[in-house]
Formats: structure tokens, C-alpha cells, sequence
């Protein structure tokens, strides 16, 4: 807790150990790529961000946002359970 995010990364390249940072909201929607790309977007009111990649003539919008957590957990335990 005593070390930043760049703290972190820093001593991790140092040592040759693969790492990224992790980023809260703001961050991510502030990132230059993502603005760049337009990759921002809400659904639902809720934001997101979009696939990064692109292909001709397909449809890549996002219907639905992310579930909220344990929005299908009974539905998954009731499949795992059938087994």
C-alpha cells in the first residue's frame, strides 16, 4: 500500500516480470487509445468500453451490459449440478 501504481510496474519491468497496469474507470476512459478509438460506451447508462477491434461489415455493438454480480449464479449451479 505504501507504493504507487508506477512504483509497481517499475520494479516489476526491473526485474524482467511481465506486467500491466490495472486501471479504475477514469483511467481506462481517459487512456489515449480508448479515446482515440472511440471506444467508449454506455449501456444502459452503465459505461463501458468497447471491443478494441474491428471488422468490415460486422456488428459489433454491445446489446446488454455485464451482468451484475451473481445476476445467473443460480442458473450456473443449477447446470453444474446436472453433471
Amino acid at each position: 500500500m505504501k507504493r504507487t501504481k508506477f512504483d509497481l510496474l517499475s520494479a516489476c519491468e526491473a526485474e524482467g516480470v511481465p506486467a500491466g497496469p490495472i486501471n479504475d474507470l477514469s483511467e481506462v476512459f481517459e487512456d489515449e487509445q480508448v479515446v482515440h478509438r472511440g471506444l467508449r460506451a454506455e449501456i444502459d447508462g452503465i459505461p463501458t468500453v468497447r471491443a478494441p477491434f474491428r471488422f468490415s461489415g460486422a456488428d459489433l455493438k454491445i446489446k446488454r451490459a455485464s451482468p451484475k454480480l451473481n445476476e445467473h449464479g443460480a442458473e450456473i449451479r443449477a447446470g453444474l449440478k446436472k453433471r
